[in-house]
């Protein structure tokens, strides 16, 4: 009866094309909507998103074994003071109309993961948060914050954050704090510059900074030793650090479109990492050494690099695609023969003569797709 008599104060709130109007209650109870525990009694996940409700009723504190609950895609703009009372786990809230991070829901202490993504939150750099149990905050998509509270940063616990595609101008040096932080989302945002406390992030295995305006990377970056994934992709970097060599476990490293003139010797180090994209740096003009070392890749992109001739000391043995379209070559080093595991390569757009492509992969037997 205690559903029951939630469902009937949510419907006596709800507007009037709210779809909750239309659902009997054995139609939520009965379906992935609501979720028992194992004796089938108290409710432990209710999900009651897209319904347009536009407000969440004060005897939502009623459903006392409530620990995921999914507010999504409504209309709300606040919650109630009850709602601290639940010992939630999970809230998801994101695709609402909040402008800031509701007042009941900043001391929950037993919260894992809460989303605000996808709100109307603005700057939150002065907001006080208690959150001890909390390691998955999603903050993404509110394109009118500016600044978030350095508090997320001293969440005890906190593991995943997600601010991408926001408006911020900086991350807090706090930033340094977050020494459980796993990953990161920075990306699409408005960031001119990376603090260098984020060295101090040593747990760190993904971090996005791509689609900014950031025009170096601190070297304490060398520092993040656990990184499998970087995608600085879309800024104005002219280089990195030569400390990036340092973060041997990359697998994937992602520099394309930016203003890329030269890179360190030192990537050769990156022997972990399959995947380099490097296309639309016009003013790179070369392979750099360090790249025709790093012997595990299996793709690489270099489209549209300026590159007038490709580097002799090339030794891709574990290459499988490679992209040199887009580039004034005009001739291959015999050097390339050594791709024998090489299935796509793409040469459209280049200055390369038939005779000279097809001396050069006649002992590329896994070569599935030529393009010139």
């Amino acid at each position: 009866m205690v559903m029951e008599k939630f469902l009937a104060s949510a419907r006596a709130c709800a507007p009037e094309y709210s779809p909750l109007h239309d659902m009997k209650d054995e139609e939520i109870l009965n379906s992935k909507r609501c979720v028992r525990d194992d004796q089938g009694a108290g409710i432990v996940s209710l999900n009651l998103s897209s319904l347009s409700l536009m407000n969440v009723p004060e005897s939502i504190s009623s459903l006392v074994s409530l620990t995921s609950l999914c507010l999504s895609a409504n209309g709300l703009k606040s919650l109630p003071e009850s709602i601290s009372q639940l010992s939630l786990h999970v809230l998801l809230l994101d695709n609402n109309l909040f402008h800031e991070i509701p007042v009941s829901i900043r001391s929950m202490k037993s919260l894992k993961h809460l989303d605000l993504s996808k709100n109307k939150l603005g700057d939150c750099d002065a907001v006080s948060l208690h959150l001890d149990s909390l390691e998955l905050l999603d903050l993404s998509g509110n394109t009118k914050m500016t600044r978030v509270c350095s508090d997320i940063f001293y969440l005890p616990r906190i593991k995943q954050i997600d601010l991408h595609s926001c408006a911020l101008i900086e991350v807090p040096k706090a930033i340094g704090h977050a020494t459980l932080l796993e990953r990161i989302s920075l990306h699409s945002n408005e960031l001119t510059h990376v603090p260098s406390e984020i060295g101090q992030c040593q747990n760190l295995t993904w971090l996005s900074l791509n689609s900014n305006k950031l025009e170096s990377i601190p070297s304490s970056i060398g520092r993040l030793t656990k990184l499998t994934r970087l995608s600085l992709h879309i800024n104005a970097l002219r280089t990195v650090p030569d400390e990036l060599s340092q973060c041997v476990h990359l697998e994937a490293l992602s520099l394309h479109s930016n203003c890329l003139e030269s890179l360190p010797d030192s990537l050769s180090n990156l022997k972990e990492c399959e995947r380099l994209s490097l296309y639309h740096n016009p003013t790179l003009g070369c392979i750099p050494d360090g790249v025709c070392h790093m012997t595990q890749l299996k793709e690489l992109w270099l489209y549209d690099c300026g590159i007038h001739e490709v580097n002799p000391n090339i030794g891709f043995v574990n290459l499988q695609k490679l992209w040199l379209d887009r580039n004034p070559i005009t001739k291959l080093p015999e050097s390339m023969k050594k791709l024998t595991m090489l299935q796509e390569l793409y040469l459209d757009q280049t200055q390369v003569e038939r005779e000279d492509v097809e001396h050069i992969t006649a002992s590329m037997h896994n070569l599935k797709t030529l393009a010139y």
